[in-house]
């Protein structure tokens, strides 16, 4: 890490910070002479450099960059009163309702939760929170009939109970968190992102008629109003259970419309606001070499926020999302790094929520919760045709899942490295199917609801 240079490689490169005048990387330590200025000038250029091409800072940085394996668990703690249990997404893009959200003391959202900040979205999404403190229905799937759609989210609950019953408990189960009451969360934090850009009016009044030519101006005034039911934060913090939390919506600038973007030479400023002490940092845009790659082969993110979460900030969790194709989890072996977007690169929601839990001793790491489905795959299908008498398109589901060979178990559907497509077409072999589309669609809800039943 940045820890790992010696002062005059860092001085070299321009990696030591002074004041928060100046940015961080724009100062150096080397040891005045007669050609001082001169000197400074050369660093001065070459640290714009590194802050304004990420490709370039993330080739000098990458070798003192620390990749420690990412704690993980299988199962809720014996004693769940000592953790907090935090989901994380972010990126829905106004898809929220086809995200399923496990049972968790705090729900984080890393921002973009609209497209362009309509405040139809913002509203569903206030709407959609109070769902989930109150654990009532939230979700809309499509189905193959006109029948009422059921929420799967309690359809899941239901018809793991009755297979429960009629074939044995084959499904771990966990005690709830001490501070989810009756809903599927506790309490919900939020930022916004780039694309929620009616939360920053000054940006918006200049370039509403780009996003809502025909509806535009929405009134700023109401829009934070309408987003209900969660701490919303913006270069702010708030405190949960011994926990602190710090959001911020920034990320480093790219076109001239966009919402909360600051140049990579003055974002800087921003981060100069954040609190040593967070535990847990939630920013939209992700630091440099850190679930940044864009599918082009290029790093989008940002050098100043790295420098600062490595050598001041020191969170245990770093919450990001921006950068679709980078989600996944790592670890420098002080903070995880989350990069919880929601939405893929062509914006279907298939990347699940991620779950972390949070030991309230600060001196034990956050860790990752694995979910764990022990269905053979008999099972499987006795609860797929269980959800399937509320859920109408899963019906259709359940002559693949009976005639793949061999059957697919609980544990296929949960992994890791899962990869829809390859259930769909090399073990269901749907796309033989004409109406495969929907199929897909309907086994993509199936996997998502049964994931977070198996925490």
């Amino acid at each position: 890490m940045w820890s790992n240079m010696d002062s005059l490689e860092m001085a070299e490169q321009g990696l030591l910070s002074t004041s928060a005048s100046t940015s961080p990387l724009q100062s150096s330590v080397l040891p005045s002479d007669d050609d001082s200025s001169l000197n400074d000038n050369l660093l001065l250029e070459q640290n714009d450099i590194l802050l304004t091409n990420p490709d370039y800072a993330h080739k000098i940085l990458k070798s003192s960059q620390r990749f420690h394996p990412v704690p993980t668990v299988l199962q809720r703690p014996t004693n769940p009163a000592n953790y907090t249990r935090i989901a994380c997404i972010s990126d829905t893009h106004g898809k929220h309702r086809q995200v399923s959200i496990p049972q968790c003391d705090i729900l984080l959202h890393g921002g973009d939760f609209t497209q362009t900040g309509e405040h139809r979205l913002v509203e569903d999404v206030g709407d959609y929170f109070g769902q989930l403190l109150r654990g009532e229905d939230t979700q809309i799937r499509s189905s193959s009939s006109s029948a009422t759609t059921t929420t799967m989210a309690a359809v899941a609950t239901t018809a793991m109970q009755n297979t429960e019953r009629e074939i044995g408990t084959v499904v771990a189960s966990s005690p709830p968190p001490p501070s989810s009451r009756n809903g599927t969360v506790g309490e919900i934090i939020c930022i916004a992102g780039n694309h929620d850009i009616t939360f920053q009016p000054e940006t918006y009044a200049t370039n509403y008629k780009t996003f809502h030519p025909r509806d535009g101006p929405l009134d700023t005034n109401a829009t934070k109003r309408l987003l209900t039911h969660c701490t919303y934060l913006q270069d702010e913090s708030y405190v949960s259970n011994g926990i602190k939390f710090y959001g911020s919506p920034w990320s480093p600038e790219f076109g001239t419309h966009w919402a909360f973007n600051r140049s990579r030479l003055e974002i800087h400023q921003q981060w100069d606001l954040i609190p040593p002490d967070t535990d847990v940092l939630l920013t939209h845009g992700p630091p440099i070499g850190r679930g940044d790659l864009v599918h082009s082969g290029v790093r989008a993110g940002c050098v100043n926020l790295l420098q600062q979460v490595q050598t001041r900030i020191h969170p245990r969790i770093h919450l990001f999302g921006h950068i679709h194709e980078s989600y996944g989890v790592t670890s420098d072996g002080t903070t995880l790094f989350v990069n919880a977007s929601s939405c893929t690169l062509t914006y279907n929601t298939d990347n699940p929520c991620i779950v972390i839990d949070l030991p309230h001793d600060k001196r034990l790491p956050a860790v990752v919760v694995k979910p764990q489905c022990t269905l053979s795959g008999e099972e499987v299908v006795a609860v797929l045709k269980s959800m399937g008498k509320h859920q109408v398109a899963y019906c259709d589901l359940i002559p693949l899942f009976e005639e793949a060979t061999p059957l697919v178990e609980g544990m296929d559907l949960v992994r890791d490295d899962l990869e829809i497509d390859d259930i769909a077409c090399l073990r269901l072999e749907m796309h033989r199917q004409k109406n495969w589309f929907k199929l897909k669609r309907a086994l993509r809800g199936f996997i998502m609801d049964l994931r977070v039943r198996s925490y």
